[in-house]
């Protein structure tokens, strides 16, 4: 029995004794609106109080029945309805959306009979949202919870338009794009970083690469609230999606979950999660003050288990990873309140890469750390106004390099040389051909003296050839006596020659102010504000450092991080760190952004328009060159006159004379929804709006030392910041109905395009003395797509959600560094849009969700065996993505050449993919507790995915080179079996081409239990 399945049972046994443990505030607002009316009549009543219960929240209908309620956090809530003469009603079970409106009609009665009485009604979410201009679907957080997903992105990427990116980038590289822990979620043809991440309002994502690694806890979760259209004025610096997390706010009893989920039981993954939460009052009897905490802990023995890769967890591919949460409310009066919450990460994990299979040691390693505090005060003017201040920090930060040394660069160095690629044989062998190795027996009981390249394996040796291993010689840490510097290192082969170390955070503010100006008029103002400040250092090649300050550190782009070189009595290098750097050359970068928007949400008669005007400023607060054509001596003679005596070589060197101040960027941007009744149960909307989205920071910076280097030697290829690169620009159109089928169904049509430009793309810039690669303005394209959904409201314990979506994404370029060969090579730009590598043209889903309460089901004696159990059960289908289909040739060495193509690019589609996935659910009450114990299986029918495929043959098994005359003369040569693989040539070659990663998941079978008090 593992370690974690120990745990497992002892978290079950003792989970019913732990009956106290921990929250957050949701800053996310909606208003409830509605009218009434005498059931008898049919006419308005004014002066009804309409009520919030349990909270201060409330208002009187005026002299037309109608009343609001502003400034509702989202959440679910009773609502009730009273006025003397008349029977009370309540109507439970009422759910408050994130920037939405939620209608709540009441009939009274004054018949005498009924006054005494509270009319208890059971309210239903509405099946067609009045006041939804753009596309947005809403999941509870019980939803959430009943599906086979974990965290919100999971659930995120089952919706319509959103496709979950993922692809093996040792099959080809999809232009530089930085490795995530999880599919990157592109929403209507958007890149990663177009899509905002907010828990409870708040930005969370990376403003350095636009990556979201903040994990949120399950049971934390009220509302996911997903935008795949038009935004209001309030968003900004966004173009494709918004995801918005609302998280649990503070009870005034007290409540919680633990829970604990295991795949130590079914099978080898090792997947483990133990987390817990806990609300209510701070004080207890005090309702003024309440809190919501929670925390999770994640073991992955294999982070991302993949079909092909056996029963076993695939080497260097875990993960541990922590969640921590809380959040405070304080109730100040009835009018004003304060909230405060933190919320963070913290995940070290490693990424199996095929090339590293016999070197998983030194295969990337990351470590991702995010963290935040948010404080928030709200006041309630009057019942038609209120104002909300906000203030935030968040923190995110990334480090990634070589398995074993990770962080400590002094362990990179490599004064001889790095243990290299093979290109024949695929593998890590010695690049230095003057290099020793040594020969052993098993558990090293015989070793020999190190041999040369030359040399054979010594006759005597204690044991067959086919059981010696091959200690390398650590002759490229040896002095020139041939010394070991370390010989506990003599195992150790290639070294990961590259080192990344990231932080950015921002601090800002923003005020909003909303007043119902009328019945039909709530108008919304606000001001935002945030400054960054970036840190960034990657050394190519830390092997290098042994070389001290200048050459050690000229392969390396840093600002806001510096190294620290240590040194000895007799002046020689022991050690190297990393240190900020707050000032001098290359401090860090401090950009800063501020907007003002305003914002007007009319609703009169069913009809309900928004629209709004939003002003945005961003400073990149930085240098750049005064003449790109001329970098290094922008006002020389020599521009004019080459000849001139006066150029000299001197001139040829980057001081701040050649730079000057990067200019501001501003942008204005329209937004406008209408939505309107066609019929009573049929709501047509439509929306345009004009977006702006900062580019992924870190394609603007490059410290001025890197800068000058690769201006002045240009030793390899690597594009570097380019600080004039401007926002980038997307125009949205959407027109949608959405029709009501009966009581407890209703169907959505939506179609979209998108005008893309100024995308960021990587460009050759021709200039003296050398030319260089930098990041610029000049990718576009369009997306156009029709969605399809129907939703059945759960009748007779069944609720099902299907979607589909049919697009086209097109554009000259999917990332920034799309056209990295392009550039390298200097070759033609595309000119023709092309489908983007995360084009999807084909997405069904299919959510079935079978459940019952309490004494339903089927009866056996006095007892309902299927009582408060439940089914949830989620299809989902695609279509496969793009490849440009190209000449066979070899595509799994670092022998591999650039292809030949043999039609246009991303012209052709891999295999579609089909996959089942299932959670079984069953609650129990135990002691008085509720104990859910379930049943969570991915790819049920355990079907063989392939997410890439090779570009010569269209399959992800099989490159089709073998069998050419080239590929027959590789097997004929490399026939012997290597020393260190036992493999010959081919069976190399076809282990690598057999990548498990270009696969989906296998079957995955997980059990959890969760307890409730």
């Amino acid at each position: 029995m593992g370690k974690h399945s120990k745990i497992f049972y002892l978290l079950t046994a003792l989970i019913g004794l732990m009956l106290l443990t921990s929250g957050v505030n949701a800053a996310n607002i909606g208003k409830i609106s509605g009218k009434v009316v005498d059931r008898d009549t049919g006419e308005p009543l004014p002066t009804v109080a309409v009520s919030v219960e349990g909270t201060d929240m409330g208002a009187l209908t005026d002299i037309n029945g109608q009343y609001v309620i502003l400034n509702v956090p989202v959440g679910e809530y009773s609502i009730k309805a009273s006025l003397v003469g008349y029977q009370p009603v309540i109507k439970q079970g009422v759910f408050v959306s994130v920037d939405l409106t939620t209608y709540v009609d009441f009939e009274l009665t004054s018949k005498a009979i009924d006054i005494g009485e509270i009319q208890v009604v059971q309210a239903e979410r509405p099946l067609v949202i009045k006041d939804q201009t753009s596309t947005l679907r809403l999941v509870s957080g019980d939803e959430a919870r009943n599906m086979p997903t974990r965290g919100y992105q999971d659930v995120v990427g089952l919706s319509t338009g959103v496709v979950a990116f993922q692809d093996n980038s040792s099959v080809r590289q999809r232009g530089g794009n930085e490795s995530s822990n999880s599919p990157t979620l592109n929403i209507r043809g958007g890149r990663q970083n177009e899509v905002a991440y907010l828990v409870d309002g708040f930005a969370t994502s990376d403003p350095l690469t636009g990556l979201a690694n903040l994990s949120v806890n399950n049971n934390a979760i009220e509302e996911i609230s997903i935008t795949t259209g038009g935004f209001n004025a309030e968003y900004g610096w966004i173009a494709s999606g918004a995801i918005n997390v609302t998280t649990k706010e503070g009870t005034k009893n007290y409540s919680g979950n633990l829970e604990a989920v295991t795949s130590e039981l079914t099978d080898e993954y090792g997947y483990n999660i133990y987390a817990f939460d806990l609300t209510g009052p701070i004080i207890p009897g005090n309702e003024r003050a309440s809190f919501f905490v929670s925390g999770e802990r994640r073991v992955h023995l294999d982070r991302q288990p993949h079909a092909k890769a056996g029963d076993e967890p695939l080497p260097h591919n875990d993960l541990r990873g922590w969640t921590w949460q809380g959040k405070l409310r304080y109730d100040l009066n009835q009018a004003m309140n304060l909230r405060l919450g933190v919320i963070g990460s913290y995940d070290k994990w490693n990424r199996y890469i095929r090339s590293y299979h016999f070197n998983t040691a030194h295969a990337p390693k990351y470590e991702d750390v995010n963290n935040s505090v948010n404080l928030q005060f709200t006041h309630n003017v009057s019942k038609q106004t209120f104002y909300t201040v906000r203030g935030a920090y968040f923190l995110t930060k990334r480090t990634s390099g070589d398995g074993v040394y990770f962080d400590d660069l002094w362990g990179y160095i490599r004064p001889k040389g790095n243990k290299a690629f093979d290109a024949t044989t695929l593998f890590r062998t010695w690049d230095d051909p003057e290099t020793y190795y040594q020969v052993c027996c098993p558990g090293n009981t015989w070793c020999s003296e190190p041999l040369g390249p030359n040399d054979s394996i010594p006759d005597d040796a204690p044991c067959s050839a086919s059981e010696l291993t091959y200690r390398y010689d650590y002759y490229l840490l040896s002095n020139d006596e041939g010394n070991y510097v370390d010989s506990s290192k003599l195992d150790e082969s290639y070294v990961l020659d590259d080192f990344t170390k990231r932080r950015s955070s921002y601090y800002g503010f923003d005020f909003d102010l909303t007043h119902q100006l009328n019945k039909a008029n709530e108008i919304k103002v606000g001001f935002e504000y945030q400054r960054h400040t970036l840190r960034y250092l990657r050394h190519v090649t830390p092997i290098q450092l042994y070389n001290g300050p200048g050459v050690g550190t000229q392969d390396m782009d840093n600002y806001g991080y510096d190294l620290e070189f240590q040194y000895d009595e007799d002046s020689s290098l022991t050690g190297v760190k990393v240190v900020d750097q707050d000032d001098g050359w290359n401090a860090a970068k401090n950009p800063y952004n501020f907007a003002l928007y305003i914002q007007d949400k009319f609703e009169w008669e069913g009809l309900v328009i928004n629209a709004g005007l939003r002003y945005d400023y961003l400073n990149v607060n930085t240098y750049r060159l005064k003449n790109e054509a001329w970098p290094l001596d922008p006002d020389s003679l020599a521009i004019k006159f080459p000849d001139n005596d006066e150029y000299t070589e001197e001139a040829q060197k980057l001081t701040l004379d050649d730079l000057e101040d990067a200019e501001a960027e501003q942008r204005i941007s329209p937004r406008l929804g209408i939505g309107f009744p066609v019929t009573d149960k049929t709501v047509f909307h439509l929306y345009y709006g004009k977006f702006f989205q900062r580019p992924e920071l870190q394609y603007l910076y490059v410290s001025y030392d890197y800068l000058f280097y690769m201006i002045d030697a240009h030793p390899y290829f690597n594009p570097i910041g380019n600080p004039n690169l401007e926002p980038e620009e997307t125009t949205a159109y959407e027109v949608g109905v959405t029709h009501q089928l009966g009581d407890n169904s209703r169907f959505d049509i939506t179609a979209y395009y998108k005008d893309i430009r100024n995308l960021t793309q990587v460009d050759h810039v021709p200039v003296d003395p050398f030319a260089y690669d930098t990041y610029t303005n000049k990718d576009y394209g369009t997306i156009k797509g029709l969605e399809f959904a129907f939703k059945l409201r759960r009748t007779n314990n069944i609720a099902l959600d299907v979607a589909y979506t049919l697009s086209k994404a097109q554009a000259t370029g999917s990332f920034a560094s799309t056209q990295n060969n392009v550039a390298w090579t200097n070759s033609e730009e595309p000119l023709r849009i092309s489908p983007l590598d995360f084009d999807q043209r084909h997405k069904l889903t299919a959510v079935v969700d079978v459940r019952s309460g309490a004494k339903e089901g089927p009866m056996l004696g006095n007892f309902y065996p299927l009582e408060r159990a439940g089914l949830n059960l989620v299809f989902n289908t695609a279509s496969g993505n793009p490849y440009t289909p190209a000449e066979i040739y070899n595509e799994v060495t670092l022998g591999s050449v650039t292809p030949t193509p043999l039609s246009s690019i991303n012209s052709r589609y891999g295999p579609w993919t089909y996959r089942i996935d299932l959670k079984a659910n069953k609650t129990f009450t135990v002691a008085g507790l509720d104990m859910d114990v379930y049943l969570w299986i991915l790819n049920v029918l355990n079907t063989e995915n392939a997410i890439d495929v090779f570009e010569g043959t269209g399959r992800p098994d099989d490159t089709g080179w073998l069998a050419t005359g080239e590929g027959q003369a590789f097997i004929n040569t490399h026939s012997d079996p290597d020393p260190v693989t036992g493999m010959t040539g081919e069976e190399m070659y076809q282990f690598k081409q057999n990548d498990p990663n270009s696969y989906d998941l296998p079957r995955v079978i997980r059990l959890g239990v969760r307890l409730s008090f």
